[in-house]
């Protein structure tokens, strides 16, 4: 009997959309196939292959809970599955989460008593699953899949019963435009699944300055205000099929033009030192006049960028052109295994009708030589005015230099001073490393859109980019407070309704001054905030948005180390650091895992 029981065991895929971060390059995910677990030590235990006719699991319940004060957001995920075979079953999910967010807590739910993951190096977490498992024990492994995605393993679910799993990230909602955006990412499209019999999220909003609007482009949301400040979101949906994201868009009143929120509690996750997050926003006011600019539009016309991605791209390009200005200047390259220019050099905005008419004849197929098609443009680059380089692409080279760390090199040695290059990504499966390297070491942001997403926000931040004018070099002194390991390391340009998004640990405390200097129009200007406070005996009150600031610092940190590992290679010194800082502040990242079990086995 124990025999046949074992060969019953199923498993089952309720995978939603991800974006996976270039998953070989960061971190090889070991077989999680059911067949590789065994639970029982004695050789003669059967693998455990699923029956045929098992049926997946159905997801009961899918209900988010959502917490923003002022910018900073923690979401919440519970999910009841139901398990309809006459057999044990494993679960796996797939979750998707937002880049750059902390994923700071996972739960598996027993007899109405949740037992809290721990965060263990990805070996170890692994084997105490199986373990867990051969015991028949309630358990849970959370696995990092990616910087967009994790995988969560559950076993047994027994059958006709229900399990529950609960999982929590935070993360910096941008101001974009002078508006906050929150997404939830639901859209199935690429993994078709069954309805939802019941989905639901909440959302509860809490801020500094009057609410002005809040809607949805996305779903039939119920809005309750509270006070001025304060709301509340709704939305349910029975036998909800998740056909798209569900986004939140959130207009206030006259933002503070910077926003300190510091943290310290040397007790536990921030050691002696404190932590930081500074967000500021300099008044549109002080901005000068746009000065004339060069555009370049970098276009991948490979078959991978085929169909859909292919017309998205051709879509924001001619938006593009159609916002120049009339001192304006514009080239477009076009790249597949060769690159094709439209012109030798700089066009003026009065031929933009011919250049769109050039875009139509041009079809996407043949392989990705994107090495060629940057250098090519850097080289087109004239060095009398501002220059940006918008970049449509899979960002996945094919063909010439394929090796991300070679062409960012390439790129670093030719770009010139006056370069700023903004990268596009379309599809699921874009190099992200590329992209964002492109973007942060010159001083321009990368954009992703999955195929069938709606072009509108996307697109207006291109516009925001080409319409506003810029503070460039910029720089921040924090006066007597002593910072370091700051993130980004390196600030991008700012533009009208864009916000510098800064996190970095201090010393000491105190009230200080900080100062932003940058250059308008080759003019230096400097803008000083007096009587900032960092926190030195320890924060107060718990806040759990101040709470969770040392996580969302160490998802930056272990993001920059993983960049070093990228461009030096799996140097062992630089693992052991993000295997410490992942298990040291609670978050996951690659070579860690999240663990459970109801037997107690703990680290």
């Amino acid at each position: 009997m124990k025999l046949l029981f074992f060969f019953l065991v199923g498993s089952f895929w309720a995978i939603l959309p991800v974006q996976l971060d270039n998953i070989g390059e960061r971190i090889a995910i070991l077989d999680s196939s059911p067949c590789a677990l065994s639970l029982c030590a004695d050789p003669l235990c059967p693998p455990l292959c699923p029956p045929t006719l098992t049926v997946q699991p159905v997801l009961l319940k899918h209900h988010v809970e959502v917490w923003i004060e002022d910018q900073v957001a923690i979401t919440r995920v519970d999910q009841i599955f139901y398990n309809p075979n006459d057999w044990v079953i494993e679960g796996t999910h797939v979750f998707s989460i937002p880049h750059e967010a902390a994923l700071t807590s996972f739960k598996l739910w027993v007899d109405d008593r949740a037992i809290e993951g721990e965060v263990l190096e990805a070996t170890k977490a692994r084997q105490k699953y199986e373990r867990a498992a051969s015991g028949l024990h309630e358990s849970a492994l959370l696995e990092y899949l990616g910087s967009s995605a994790v995988r969560a393993r559950v076993f047994p679910i027994p059958p006709h019963g229900e399990e529950q799993i609960t999982l929590e990230y935070a993360q910096v909602l941008p101001l974009e435009g002078g508006l906050l955006r929150y997404s939830y990412r639901l859209n199935a499209e690429k993994f078709p699944m069954a309805p939802f019999e019941s989905f639901r999220i909440d959302i509860k909003l809490r801020f500094s300055t009057p609410i002005l609007t809040i809607y949805s482009p996305s779903h039939a949301i119920s809005v309750a205000h509270k006070s001025e400040t304060e709301a509340q979101v709704s939305y349910t949906g029975n036998s909800f099929l998740p056909t798209r994201d569900f986004s939140l868009v959130i207009s206030l009143g006259e933002t503070q033009a910077l926003y300190l929120s510091t943290f310290r509690d040397s007790r536990h996750l921030s050691g002696e030192d404190g932590v930081f997050l500074l967000l500021l926003s300099p008044p549109p006011q002080i901005f000068a006049q746009p000065t004339p600019r060069d555009v370049l539009l970098v276009l991948d016309r490979s078959s991978s960028m085929g169909g859909e991605k292919f017309q998205q791209s051709l879509r924001i390009v001619k938006s593009i052109l159609d916002r120049l200005r009339e001192e304006d200047r514009f080239n477009i390259l076009a790249f597949n295994d060769d690159v094709l220019l439209y012109s030798s050099g700089p066009r003026p905005a009065s031929e933009v009708p011919e250049a769109e008419r050039w875009l139509e004849s041009l079809a996407a197929e043949g392989s990705t030589n994107l090495h060629a098609a940057l250098l090519q443009a850097i080289q087109r680059v004239a060095h009398d005015r501002p220059t940006y380089l918008f970049l449509f692409t899979d960002g996945l080279p094919t063909v010439g230099v394929r090796d991300s760390t070679a062409i960012l090199e390439a790129v670093r040695r030719l770009a010139p001073e006056n370069l700023r290059i903004f990268p596009f990504g379309v599809g699921y499966e874009v190099s992200t490393f590329l992209l964002d390297s492109l973007a942060q070491e010159n001083r321009g942001q990368s954009v992703y859109v999955q195929p069938s997403e709606e072009l509108s926000r996307k697109a207006s931040t291109f516009y925001t980019y080409l319409d506003a004018p810029v503070i460039t070099e910029l720089a921040l002194d924090f006066g007597e407070i002593e910072v370091y390991d700051i993130y980004p390391p390196v600030l991008s340009d700012l533009f009208v309704g864009a916000q510098l998004c800064v996190l970095g640990r201090y010393k000491g405390g105190g009230v200080t001054e900080i100062r932003l200097s940058g250059q308008i129009n080759a003019k230096a200007k400097n803008f000083v905030y007096p009587a900032q406070k960092f926190d030195q005996e320890g924060t107060g009150q718990l806040s759990p948005f101040r709470a969770v600031l040392p996580r969302l610092w160490a998802t930056r940190k272990i993001d920059h180390l993983l960049t070093q590992i990228q461009l030096r290679g799996a140097d062992p010194e630089l693992i052991g650091r993000i295997v410490n800082i992942s298990i040291r502040y609670g978050v996951i990242a690659p070579y860690t895992s999240f663990f459970l079990s109801s037997s107690g086995d703990s680290p």
